[in-house]
């Protein structure tokens, strides 16, 4: 049985260990088959060659795509500078030239219906793929977002970075499922799921 999900994963690699996690989740997916992967947030081009890194050490060979620097919000990037600093050699990493919106609007255009998106950072590359072409939100199969904190009280990282853009997404027809903060803390890893993690593929030693 072949994939039942076509992903394009929008993600701000880098700044912690989860969006890499994710990123190995899809590869151990079957059901899921990997289109690209775009960046968003501060430095989108060391994210992109970061993203295109675990890809090569979980054996893939990914496309990836640079995405929109500066939240639409203006609010200044939260904790910049350290991303990337477990890897050497990271410029040698070749990402796609195509800038990531542009490939999110032409990569569900030419696949209308077909494509779920999974945007785990601030929702800026997406908003901005709205505002290109109004038709985004008809070609996107569904739009799975990680933001938000329902009842905790919390201002959760992805929606505070950008929430002009995330009022544009949910201001807008896309089917949307949205996973918040307390649901993924839900989630246990005890330190001998580290321990498999690490016995994995290179990526997990350097996740």
């Amino acid at each position: 049985m072949g994939a039942q999900h076509r992903i394009i994963l929008d993600t701000d690699i880098g700044s912690d260990v989860d969006d890499a996690l994710a990123l190995a989740l899809i590869f151990g997916s079957p059901e899921a088959e990997l289109l690209g992967v775009t960046t968003v947030y501060g430095d989108t081009l060391l994210r992109a060659r970061l993203a295109k890194r675990f890809g090569k050490l979980s054996g893939r060979d990914i496309a990836v795509y640079q995405g929109i620097a500066s939240p639409k919000s203006g609010r200044e990037v939260w904790w910049p500078g350290h991303e990337g600093s477990l890897h050497e050699g990271l410029p040698q990493e070749i990402i796609e030239s195509e800038d990531a919106v542009a490939y999110l609007v032409r990569e569900v255009a030419n696949h209308p219906g077909e494509i779920d998106v999974m945007a785990i950072g601030p929702l800026t590359n997406i908003a901005a793929a709205l505002e290109a072409d109004p038709a985004f939100e008809r070609n996107v199969r569904h739009l799975w977002i990680m933001g938000g904190a329902f009842g905790t009280g919390e201002t959760e990282h992805n929606f505070r970075s950008d929430d002009q853009a995330a009022r544009t997404v949910f201001a807008s027809s896309l089917n949307i499922t949205v996973t918040g903060l307390e649901v993924t803390r839900q989630v246990e890893m005890r330190r001998d799921q580290l321990e498999l993690i690490a016995a994995g593929r290179p990526a997990g030693r350097s996740a």
